[in-house]
Parts: structure tokens; C-alpha cells; sequence
């Protein structure tokens, strides 16, 4: 059974209208960013923002073509993310984050027009195993983590999943919606309230919510 048609439906977007919304992303990313200095300024964050929508737009029309699959991926985030290029990503620099250590310098022009998404040319990370009639507040993609703990940030901005002294990560949830989200100073952790004195961490895996194969992936390392 497709599940995936009415979540569509009742959003009243169609393909056209989200590749027109694509579009509008990546103008404004080509105005805010023509080059990769301008994303070196404290208004960076907000095209980090920007940057995250832009790709989880992308997995929803991907979705609308692939029967509400979302890209698969076994290891890190660019196996998914490289399934966008160039057909619904057409510029790797939509991948690309202020400041990120996981991205390295300015890559050679020569390099970064290869189809191949390498390591070193994303710094977001992604949510595998969902679909597009997922819970919409399950997360999809965000800025990566720290190397080897996937879920797990930390505040030194000069080790790979740092947030810097904001102590906020940005993360997209299934439905496109994308904010800064807080980082736990006791452990590094993204969490959501579940009541008045309870709360979760929104990349490991509870009941009704993330299962054991739904799991965040880091950006692939040089």
C-alpha cells in the first residue's frame, strides 16, 4: 500500500511547485554565497540554515520519484546525499557549512564540479531508514557530529561537530521544517521535551520514535 501519496496531498505542493521552491533555495544560496568567504561571518549560521533546508526539499522530491523512499545509506551521509546529484541538488555547494571541520578548505573548482560528493565536500549529516510518511518531526538532516558518535556534538568549533559558543546545532525535521536547536551542556545531546520533567534525545532510537535502523550518519571523512 503507497503511503506516501496522501502525506503529499494533503501538503498541496506539488513536484512542480517543490522543484520551483528548490529553485528559490538555490538562487538565494548563489546571492548569499558566491564564494565560500561568505560563509565565514556570524551570518553564516543562517545559510547553514538555509543549506539544510535545501537538501531535505531535495529528499522529499526525491521521495515523490521513489515511492516515498527517501535515499539509502550504509555508512555516512554523502551514499544518500550523492543520489541528489545533479538531479535534484544541482551545486555541491548546498552541502557545504560555515566554518564546518568536516568540510575542508575552498575546494579546486576542477574538483568540486565532479559529480562525486567526496569526503571533505559535506558537513551535514542524515537520519537513514525514513521515508517520506515518516513522523514529521523525526530528524533528517543536520550539521554532522562528532567523528565516531553519531547524535553527539561538542562546543569546540575546531573539532569535527562543533557549535561554537551558540551551543546550537541545526537540524531538519521530515516535514522541512528547520531550526537551531539546543545542545545539552551535560552531554552534547539534541533533546525533546516529553513532559514536564522528561525528555529525549531526538537521534536515539525510543518508543514511537526512532527505531534501531533509523539511525543518524555522519558526513564522510576525507
Amino acid at each position: 500500500m503507497n503511503l506516501w501519496k496522501p502525506c503529499f496531498s494533503r501538503s498541496g505542493f506539488t513536484r512542480l511547485e517543490l522543484l520551483v521552491l528548490l529553485g528559490v533555495f538555490g538562487l538565494s544560496g548563489a546571492i548569499v554565497l558566491p564564494v565560500f568567504e561568505s560563509n565565514m561571518c556570524d551570518g553564516g549560521r543562517t545559510k547553514v540554515v538555509s543549506n539544510a533546508k535545501q537538501i531535505a526539499l531535495a529528499l522529499k522530491i526525491y521521495a515523490m520519484d521513489h515511492d516515498g523512499r527517501f535515499p539509502e545509506a550504509r555508512s555516512n551521509a554523502n551514499e544518500a546525499f550523492q543520489q541528489l546529484l545533479p538531479d535534484y541538488v544541482s551545486s555541491k555547494l548546498a552541502f557545504v557549512a560555515r566554518r564546518s571541520p568536516w568540510v575542508s578548505d575552498y575546494p579546486d573548482k576542477a574538483d568540486f564540479v565532479k559529480p562525486q560528493l567526496a569526503g571533505g565536500e559535506n558537513a551535514f549529516a542524515y537520519v537513514c531508514g525514513l521515508n517520506s510518511a515518516s513522523n514529521p518531526e523525526f530528524p533528517l538532516v543536520a550539521e554532522g557530529f562528532v567523528e565516531g558518535n553519531p547524535g553527539v556534538y561538542t562546543f569546540n568549533p575546531q573539532l569535527k561537530g562543533g557549535v561554537g559558543r551558540e551551543r546550537q546545532a541545526v537540524v531538519v525535521r521530515v516535514d522541512g521544517t528547520g531550526r537551531f536547536e539546543r545542545v545539552s551542556r551535560w552531554d552534547y545531546r539534541v533533546y525533546k521535551k516529553t513532559g514536564l520533567f522528561r525528555k529525549m534525545d531526538i537521534f536515539a532510537p525510543a518508543s514511537g520514535w526512532l527505531t534501531a535502523d533509523q539511525v543518524p550518519l555522519n558526513p564522510a571523512s576525507e
